[in-house]
């Protein structure tokens, strides 16, 4: 009888850290109403977000009225400041001209171009062109995933990533440090590098 209502503890104590933590994450998307600044809390759905305690917060970039995404500046060395997920939805522009470090992104897809000084790290596996279309293009800047990087992935997904200077860095985690291009059938990805 102990073991039984042992177990029922443990468990009920893990459901109740789960819905803690579901509960605590706050999904914002990107509006563009005011400007094109990603640290403009007005551009974005939730415009009370606080940029310097952004861990539970799972952005999307999507279309902007009128104004696209566009990111300048930023904290890449103060862990608060990541987002818990980066995303870039299939009609977002998301332009890169700073420091962003998510600790996960579960699709870049639309059009993303990440210039030169620009750092975008995201801290677990990277799916550019997921279930949809993605252009990525690096000019300069720096792409990066801890651990693997998916180009086009799942199905519908495509992606076309353009490297004309800067870096594409895969791994660094020590582990799953892989780059995949298209590894299933009905997928289109293609890694074009013109210099780097």
């Amino acid at each position: 009888m102990k073991k039984i209502l042992c177990n029922c503890v443990v468990l009920c104590f893990a459901s109740l850290v789960f819905l803690n933590k579901a509960a605590s994450q706050n999904f914002v998307n990107w509006v563009g109403g005011v400007s094109t600044d990603y640290f403009n809390a007005n551009n974005w759905s939730d415009n009370t977000m606080v940029f310097s305690n952004m861990n539970n917060n799972y952005l999307t970039i999507g279309a902007g009225n009128p104004n696209n995404c566009l990111l300048v500046g930023g904290n890449a060395s103060n862990v608060a400041y990541r987002p818990g997920r980066l995303n870039v939805a299939s009609n977002g522009i998301f332009t890169c001209n700073g420091a962003v470090y998510p600790n996960s992104s579960d699709s870049l897809n639309g059009t993303v171009t990440i210039n030169s000084a620009a750092d975008f790290n995201n801290r677990n596996i990277l799916y550019i062109g997921n279930k949809a279309n993605c252009n990525l293009t690096i000019n300069g800047g720096k792409l990066s995933s801890k651990n693997g990087v998916f180009i086009a992935t799942g199905t519908g997904g495509s992606a076309t990533v353009t490297l004309n200077g800067g870096n594409l860095n895969v791994g660094g985690g020590g582990v799953n440090m892989d780059l995949s291009i298209a590894n299933a059938a009905g997928l289109t990805g293609l890694l074009n590098i013109y210099g780097g």
